[in-house]
């Protein structure tokens, strides 16, 4: 997980049918938007927030991660648990 470039948060809107949030750069994420511009190929993953304390805590994390094998065309998700709500 070392590899993952924290990009921001999102928040569950107040209608519960989707997400909100806006990337900001800042010497925080700024490794993951020399990614995006690198034009290497990267992942977006997010996972939820378990250390949410506030309400102003997103309730996921967005982050980058590069592509490490270029052949990624036959890639699938693992199977498990989605509670990501879109």
């Amino acid at each position: 997980m070392s590899d993952l470039l924290k990009l921001g948060g999102l928040w569950k809107t107040k209608t519960g049918k989707g997400l909100s949030g806006q990337p900001r750069e800042d010497n925080y994420t700024r490794p993951a938007f020399e990614l995006m511009r690198s034009g290497d190929p990267f992942r977006v993953l997010v996972f939820k927030n378990d250390r949410k304390e506030q309400d102003n805590h997103p309730d996921y994390n967005m982050f980058l991660a590069p592509v490490e094998d270029s052949n990624t065309q036959n890639w699938t998700p693992p199977p498990g648990d989605d509670d990501i709500p879109f």
